[in-house]
């Protein structure tokens, strides 16, 4: 490997990044079906252009970020929103990232063997861009265990979808029974379903929560419940609260995701549950 061959490397890694972070704020600018999309694919093409500037400084860490970030973010939409088509030009980015992976180790094995004094500073801007391109490979990378049902999410699980883990861990705890049928399913928990949730089964509803290693659990039959009432609309970071209230004159609260419209669908449910019983 020559000098001149890792720089060219380098430098068309750095072009692509760049026309990579342009491209998608123009789409964004002028196209408004994408307006959905626009805080976290601003971010994106931001970090593609900063990432530009970490390649010409022959940032190794920037280049491996660049790749890895390009690589997991094709394979969510993928694997969970099956956008398959239109992996050509992907590719292509991915291989100029490579080749640009492959250029700053070559350009700095090359500086250490002709200067060996040779090292490498990383200043703060630095530090701040790999902070913020890692979160962001995090974050798809939690996006992937949320999917694949290893954690919980904000999902509002349904017979369906609901991993089989899930309903097993519901089963030994004592929170569902075996005679009863899952309906739906939620917690707000990010890390164990065994600290919270809500639970739709066949013929009735479960509220559940962990205190101090002890689950504590309230449930009402369809046939024992009056209404079920909304008392805070939630958004896509926050759950909104309902209220169940019991022909008893008791009750309890629970959530539901507004993500996705699970608050929307889990009332839904509930509500059609107890036309039944009218």
């Amino acid at each position: 490997m020559d000098f001149v061959t890792s720089q060219n490397r380098i430098r068309n890694a750095a072009i692509t990044a760049f026309l990579h972070g342009a491209v998608i704020i123009y789409f964004l600018m002028n196209i408004p079906e994408l307006e959905e999309y626009q805080a976290m694919e601003y971010i994106n093409g931001v970090l593609m252009i900063c990432g530009s500037i970490g390649l010409l400084r022959k940032s190794r860490t920037m280049a491996i970020l660049l790749f890895s970030y390009l690589v997991i973010s094709k394979l969510y939409l993928i694997i969970f929103q099956g956008l398959s088509s239109g992996l050509g030009v992907p590719l292509i980015i991915g291989y100029f990232y490579y080749m640009g992976i492959r250029g700053t180790f070559d350009y700095h094995k090359i500086m250490k063997e002709s200067y060996p004094d040779y090292r490498v500073k990383l200043r703060w801007p630095g530090y701040l861009f790999l902070t913020a391109m890692s979160a962001l490979i995090l974050m798809f990378g939690m996006g992937i265990l949320v999917e694949t049902g290893f954690l919980p999410g904000d999902n509002l699980f349904t017979s369906e979808t609901i991993p089989g883990r899930f309903k097993n861990i519901l089963l030994e705890e004592g929170i569902l029974d075996k005679n009863e049928q899952l309906e739906m399913f939620y917690t707000d928990s990010m890390v164990s379903i065994k600290d919270n949730g809500i639970v739709f089964t066949d013929r009735r509803v479960i509220n559940y929560q962990s205190l101090d290693g002890t689950i504590l659990i309230n449930s009402a039959e369809y046939n024992d419940i009056e209404s079920i009432v909304m008392q805070r609309k939630g958004d896509e970071m926050n759950p909104s609260q309902f209220q169940l209230n019991l022909k008893s004159g008791s009750g309890f609260l629970f959530f539901l995701p507004a993500y996705r419209k699970g608050d929307e669908i889990g009332a839904a449910f509930i509500e059609a549950k107890l036309s039944t019983y009218q």
